[in-house]
């Protein structure tokens, strides 16, 4: 706290003016907000817009039209109600299956950002799991600690992992793969695709991964499968990895660009043809093609409580 002290005024002495002095106080407060309030959830409220997406659609090449139409069919938005409730279901499950046992548990320190809760996803639902255990099983976080508390991986502990999604689980993946020692590895997501939680089992036979949340993702494979969609068409359009990719998202939050189809993006194409008469799609990324808005609530800008019960 000390050091934000020492930021702040270095920050008002480098100011040229009142308005500038003034500024500055605003943001320290902000930090200090951060830093006083740490259980809370994004409170970015994402919306779809069809007629937004309309005049996506015409933008697109003509022959792509009818492609972006199928999809637009198939872009889900997850509520922040349906959210809390299958968050909530997640930890309940986990806490549940704790009552009859005195295993300990640990979070290591890059599946929890502790200097980054409210930008980072695992940071916040882990927040939102220590204020809700708080009320609902006390005595379970003593049997929990943060790997920043502790210099070596413990081995009789099991791996506790938190996130609000896992969409391709290469995240999650990687996390899993450099740990050592824990017999058990505990998922409290409460939202997967079916990849994902293919892709993390795979990455180690050596030990148990337990899933504690049953919300699901919906990917493209699936939608094409669906759909009958030319494979072809949609490798040439948005590349190998459009399989893994969603259309969801969330009222909360937007899948990055390695998680979504670059629709979500504002992504407009153009064609070029190449041998045999081929065509090719390359991206043609413009800010006022985005069909996705938000809402920013003005004094909870980036976060406000959140409401388990």
């Amino acid at each position: 706290m000390k050091n934000f002290k020492v930021l702040f005024l270095a920050l008002v002495f480098a100011s040229s003016n009142a308005a500038e002095a003034g500024r500055c106080h605003e943001v320290f407060s902000y930090i200090l907000l951060k830093i006083r309030l740490p259980e809370l959830i994004p409170a970015a409220q994402y919306h779809f817009s069809p007629d937004l997406y309309k005049k996506f659609v015409q933008k697109q090449p003509r022959e792509l039209r009818n492609l972006f139409q199928i999809l637009e069919k198939h872009i889900r938005k997850i509520s922040r109600d349906d959210f809390e409730t299958e968050l909530k279901s997640t930890f309940d499950r986990f806490i549940e299956s704790t009552q009859s046992s005195t295993t300990k548990y640990y979070v290591p320190s890059d599946g929890f950002s502790d200097y980054l809760p409210h930008i980072k996803s695992n940071g916040w639902v882990a927040n939102a799991f220590k204020q809700y255990v708080t009320r609902k099983n006390p005595d379970l976080l003593k049997r929990i600690i943060f790997e920043k508390a502790i210099s070596n991986e413990p081995e009789d502990f099991e791996l506790l992992i938190f996130d609000d999604a896992s969409y391709s689980g290469t995240q999650l993946g990687s996390i899993i793969q450099r740990k050592r020692g824990s017999s058990r590895i505990n998922l409290v997501v409460p939202f997967f695709t079916d990849n994902a939680k293919l892709h993390i089992k795979n990455q180690r036979n050596d030990i148990r991964i337990l899933f504690w949340g049953n919300g699901k993702i919906e990917n493209m494979q699936q939608i094409a499968s669906r759909e009958m969609l030319s494979e072809d068409l949609l490798t040439s359009i948005f590349g190998n990895s459009w399989p893994l990719k969603t259309i969801t998202f969330f009222d909360h939050i937007v899948p990055d660009k390695i998680s979504s189809l670059p629709i979500f993006w504002g992504e407009v194409y153009q064609i070029s043809e190449i041998e045999n008469h081929s065509r090719m799609y390359h991206q043609q990324t413009k800010n006022d093609n985005l069909f996705i808005t938000a809402t920013l609530p003005r004094q909870t800008r980036y976060s406000r409580p959140i409401t388990l019960k």
